[in-house]
């Protein structure tokens, strides 16, 4: 179990951004006690709130699918940052969890994570001595580092010896793709990082292989790079740590998962092997990018589940000014827009109920800080004071907007809050 005692244990007031004003402080494992319910508007909006139902089904889904496929998941935290979810995440089955900066790493291992993947280039002194400090304070936490060339490789040999390092470094060989992000980007090159690092043994351990796949623009592109990287490991296996026990192959981010699994159960080593998954978006899914991803993998014959959006963003009309338009009470401090604006799904008038109205032909042109600009038919009802539920598209850029998170129900019952650390 986590340590979540000082995180549940912390005070909320009125200058949390999602709490009503005149509230009296009350500690966040108390939140479900307030008796808040979203529809009553006993909040404030815009208001990001995390429905349960979905979002356990989705841990479920995901820990069944890894099971079934005989893979890990070490699921990328960035998504939420939110220590009560890791837990969520551990509970049903996650083999260890993924950071992309050391500063995430240092939220982990105050809460006792302890199997992190740094799915980034471990570089810099601050950085390299937080991570030996981690390694030599406790003998039983694993941390898997990244590498992908000989400067990195030579950076990381200086620093960690000025560190002290006590035990060698658990690496991962980068497999890169030309246009891509960091990684290898000839097998040459993969080649001469492996001889580097086994130049250096007391400091560097070999133990497996790492890729991204999620950069590609399509599914066609992604499995070619998913094919090039099977060849590469093939062809560099013999390089692996003599003393590792297992290889480790790790990559998927939330879009090509199942290509990632079906490609990766192909290669077969001389010693066990581990696949693990690092989605993070599996969690709490969307409305946007990854609903289209999923219905994608569905096409291609590798998925037959079914993840369902567990975010959603509430917002009042608060100005009709123009026929065609409505103007929101949400806007870019509070959605994510990098992968598309928030689409509306339902719109609820208080004292009325549920509104029968055609949500299709509404879309969210664009935002700004705190108005979100809604296009709505001349012949709308949509008046002042309803209020909006908007799917979102991108989790990631949700919950950074977010301190605090509001876990309802199916009734939009508050039951629990959430603590974010972005």
């Amino acid at each position: 179990m986590l340590h979540l005692h000082d995180i549940e244990s912390e005070w909320i007031d009125a200058r949390t951004k999602g709490v009503p004003g005149g509230v009296s402080p009350f500690q966040l494992a108390d939140t479900g006690k307030q008796q808040w319910n979203v529809l009553n508007q006993d909040l404030p909006l815009p208001l990001l709130v995390l429905k349960e139902v979905p979002l356990e089904k989705n841990l479920k889904t995901l820990q069944s699918y890894c099971e079934s496929n005989g893979v890990d998941i070490a699921p990328h935290g960035k998504t939420t940052m939110c220590p009560q979810l890791f837990q969520r995440q551990l509970d049903h089955g996650a083999w260890g969890m993924t950071v992309a900066t050391i500063n995430q790493m240092q939220v982990y291992r105050s809460v006792g994570i302890q199997r992190i993947i740094l799915a980034n280039q471990l570089v810099g002194r601050q950085a390299v001595e937080t991570v030996v400090h981690y390694l030599s304070d406790d003998p039983e936490f694993e941390f898997f580092s990244i590498v992908d060339s000989c400067a990195l490789i030579e950076h990381l040999a200086q620093e960690l010896d000025q560190a002290g390092l006590k035990k060698p470094l658990l690496v991962l060989l980068e497999i890169g793709q030309e246009g891509g992000r960091s990684g290898c980007r000839s097998l040459d090159e993969a080649r001469q990082v492996c001889q580097a690092l086994a130049s250096r043994p007391d400091l560097f351990s070999l133990v497996g292989f790492e890729l991204f796949e999620g950069v590609m623009p399509t599914a066609a592109k992604a499995q070619q790079f998913l094919d090039q990287a099977v060849k590469w490991i093939h062809d560099l296996a013999d390089e692996i740590s003599p003393t590792c026990s297992e290889v480790v192959l790790t990559a998927g981010g939330s879009c090509y998962f199942d290509l990632v699994v079906q490609t990766l159960k192909s290669i077969n080593l001389s010693k066990p092997r581990r696949i693990v998954l690092r989605s993070g978006c599996y969690l709490t899914h969307d409305h946007g990018a990854y609903e289209a991803a999923q219905l994608e993998g569905v096409d291609r014959g590798h998925w037959s589940s079914e993840l369902k959006p567990a975010l959603e963003l509430w917002s009042y009309v608060q100005s009709r000014p123009e026929d065609r338009l409505a103007l929101l009470t949400m806007g870019k401090r509070d959605c994510p827009y990098d992968a598309g604006m928030p689409v509306v799904k339902e719109i609820y008038r208080p004292g009325t109920g549920w509104m029968n109205v055609d949500v299709s032909a509404m879309e969210v042109t664009h935002l700004n800080d705190q108005h979100g600009y809604l296009k709505v038919p001349k012949e709308s009802l949509i008046r002042v004071g309803d209020m909006v539920m908007c799917g979102i598209s991108h989790p990631c850029t949700a919950f950074d907007k977010w301190k605090f998170v509001l876990g309802v129900d199916d009734q939009y019952n508050v039951v629990t809050g959430y603590r974010t650390f972005f």
